[in-house]
């Protein structure tokens, strides 16, 4: 299992609803017993647990080896990018809100997708922080470029990283 989150907000709260969100990932993983089910009893736990104002973003992927497939949701989170070993690469995007955003009752699900995921399948997992990054005139850096730069040529992830750094410090200059 992978987790990918990004809090609301800064400093001290999001620290602290991270610090639970974790802590539920943690001990709900070991009682697993799907992605909507997870995601649904995490929401549940942050929303009575942290005030209006905070909530978490989230993208999870569970990878069975023994079976080659692949379990993915998000929770208001970016989208994953997979790559086959073939070249042929997609974005993957279902449906969910951030967690702690609202109640159970509002009947706000997750859609889970479940997919083939044979040997050499690549997954890019990212924050917003990436896609969101200004340009000096103040353009987004944005999905389409990093989905270009990622499926152009499959790299180890440290090279990929680097890469795709590089791309967004040219991309923003000066601009903070």
């Amino acid at each position: 299992m992978i987790v990918i989150a990004d809090a609301s907000g800064k400093g001290v709260p999001a620290c602290m609803i991270m610090a639970m969100c974790q802590s539920f990932c943690r001990a709900y993983a070991e009682r697993y017993t799907g992605l909507e089910n997870f995601l649904r009893d995490l929401n549940r736990h942050l929303y009575r647990e942290s005030d209006r104002g905070h909530y978490v973003t989230m993208a999870v992927v569970v990878i069975d080896r023994e079976n080659g497939t692949c379990e993915y949701a998000r929770a208001g989170h970016t989208e994953l990018l997979v790559r086959l070993d073939s070249g042929v690469a997609r974005i993957i995007k279902p449906k969910g809100a951030a967690l702690g955003l609202l109640p159970a009752e509002f009947g706000s699900g997750f859609d889970t997708l479940t997919f083939s995921c044979p040997p050499g399948t690549s997954f890019m997992l990212f924050t917003d922080g990436i896609t969101e990054a200004l340009s000096e005139d103040n353009e987004q850096f944005g999905l389409e470029r990093l989905y270009a730069l990622w499926k152009e040529a499959p790299l180890p992830p440290e090279r990929m990283a680097g890469k795709i750094l590089a791309a967004l410090k040219e991309f923003t200059g000066t601009a903070p």
